[in-house]
C-alpha cells in the first residue's frame, strides 16, 4: 500500500535483474542500518516481480529462504535462483532461475531452503522418498558425513541405504530436518541451541540421527505428521 491509499503492484520482466543488481540488494539489507534495512525491505514487499522466464511453467510449491528461492514445478522438476549457496564467499547470485542439474532421473516431490542450503524428496524409478541436499556444507547440515559446499544436489545416503524413506522435509538456519513415511523425525546440523531436539545442545551432526518423541499414553513411539524446522542462528 502507498501513501495515496490506492493498491499497486508492479511487473518487472526478471531478465533485466541482473546478478550485480542482486548482490547490491543483499548488501543493502547487510550493512545498512536498520531504518535503510526497512526501505529497502519495504519496496521489496510492495512490489511484485513477475519471473517471465517459469510463466509458462505450472509451478506445484515455492520455498524460499535468506538469499535464494526454489521452485518445484508439477512435472517434479526444480529451478533455482538467487545467491549461490555453495559459493565459499557467498559472492555469487544467479538472476534468472536455473534447473538444479544432476536429478534428471528422479521427481522432486518436497523441497525446503536454508539460509544457504536446500533439501528435497525424491521419487525415482525403483523407490520413493529419497532425500537430497545441496549448498553450504558447514556444520554438517546437509546430511552428507562431510562439511564440504555442494553446487549440485546429493543423495543423502545415510538414510537411502538404511531405507529410512522421508515424505517431507524441512530446513533451518543452519540445519536440516527430514519427516519419514512412519513419522519418525531425523535431523543434523547445527545444534548450539538444542535445535535438533536431542533434548540437550550438543555437537554438530554431519548425518541424520533421529529424535525421540517420547512415548503416548498407550506406550507406543509418538509419531509426527508434520515438520517445521525454526531459523536458530542464520550466519554462516
Amino acid at each position: 500500500w502507498w501513501s495515496n491509499g490506492s493498491a499497486r503492484s508492479t511487473i518487472i520482466d526478471y531478465h533485466r535483474l541482473s546478478s550485480t543488481i542482486m548482490s547490491r540488494l543483499t548488501r543493502a539489507l547487510e550493512d545498512t542500518s536498520r531504518m535503510e534495512r526497512f526501505v529497502v525491505t519495504s519496496y521489496l514487499y510492495h512490489n511484485f516481480f513477475q519471473i517471465e522466464s517459469l510463466q509458462t511453467t505450472r509451478i506445484q510449491s515455492i520455498a524460499a529462504a535468506g538469499y535464494h528461492a526454489v521452485a518445484l514445478t508439477d512435472s517434479g522438476v526444480l529451478y533455482q535462483w538467487g545467491q549461490e549457496c555453495a559459493d565459499e564467499a557467498l559472492t555469487k547470485f544467479t538472476a534468472v532461475p536455473t534447473k538444479v542439474s544432476q536429478m534428471s532421473n528422479v521427481r522432486v516431490t518436497s523441497v525446503a531452503c536454508g539460509t544457504h542450503h536446500s533439501v528435497c524428496v525424491t521419487n525415482g524409478v525403483v523407490y520413493t522418498g529419497v532425500p537430497y541436499a545441496w549448498g553450504r556444507g558447514s556444520h554438517g547440515r546437509l546430511g552428507l558425513g562431510h562439511r564440504r559446499n555442494l553446487y549440485v544436489a546429493l543423495c543423502i545416503n545415510a538414510l537411502y541405504y538404511s531405507s529410512t524413506f522421508v515424505k517431507q522435509v524441512s530446513a533451518g538456519g543452519k540445519h536440516s530436518g527430514f519427516l519419514t513415511v512412519q513419522g519418525e523425525v531425523y535431523t543434523c546440523g547445527n545444534n548450539d541451541f538444542g535445535q535438533l531436539g536431542y533434548f540437550t545442545p550438543s555437537r554438530d551432526h554431519d548425518v541424520p540421527r533421529k529424535v525421540s518423541l517420547g512415548k503416548n499414553s498407550s506406550g507406543n513411539e509418538i509419531r509426527s505428521v508434520r515438520l517445521c524446522l525454526m531459523f536458530h542462528g542464520c550466519n554462516k
